[in-house]
This record gives C-alpha cells, structure tokens and sequence, in this order.
C-alpha cells in the first residue's frame, strides 16, 4: 500500500470517526440532529480538501476525489446551513465556501508545480 492509498483512507476513515463524535453530541443533546449533521458535513468537506491537497505523488487520481468530494461536501454545507437551517448568514457561508475551495485551488497548484508544469 502506497502514501496515496493510506491518505485516501485515512481521509473516509475520518469521515466515519466525525460522524460518531457528532451524533455523540447529538444523542447528549449539546446539539441538535440538524445542527449535528450540517456541522458534520462541514467538517469532513474540511479534512477531504486539506487531505486531498497532500499529493505524494503527482499523478494520485484519488486525492483529486477526496478534493472534489470535499468541496462538495462544503458547498452543500454552506446552502444547508444557509437556507435549510438559519445556522450562520448567508455572507459567511459565501466566505467558508471561498475559503475552503481557495485551500483547494492552492493544493491544486501545487501538484502541479511539483510536476514541473
């Protein structure tokens, strides 16, 4: 098993472990369902980007998914949380979403600054 491969797991790995720790703070009632499930997506849209943007090896398709997914993920937390849930304003969902898809514009570059293009 190579770097990309252990990344690649450790970051849908990480997706399960936060999906435990906020149900946890659901079922204890520090957070609601809904709050519990949006900071979810949240936060693993956030370990998918940063670990998406470790490339070890410049040709690693599956980091690029776990980037992908990642800004998926945040975008789709950012409506969720905007519209759905009124947890945060519209203005700073617009701001997570530009900064996270900045981390992974920058992860991008770099793997291609790595490759010599």
């Amino acid at each position: 098993m190579n770097k990309s491969e252990i990344i690649y797991y450790a970051g849908y790995g990480s997706a399960g472990m936060l999906l435990g720790i906020f149900a946890m703070l659901s079922i204890l009632r520090l957070l609601t369902l809904l709050q519990a499930f949006t900071l979810w997506l949240f936060s693993v849209g956030f370990v998918l980007i940063v670990l998406g943007c470790v490339r070890v090896s410049p040709s690693s398709k599956r980091l690029s998914a776990l980037t992908g997914f990642g800004s998926g993920l945040v975008i789709i937390f950012g409506c969720l949380s905007t519209f759905a849930f009124k947890l945060i304003s519209f203005y700073t969902s617009v701001v997570i979403i530009i900064m996270l898809v900045s981390a992974e514009v920058i992860g991008y570059g770099l793997a291609k600054a790595r490759r010599g293009m």
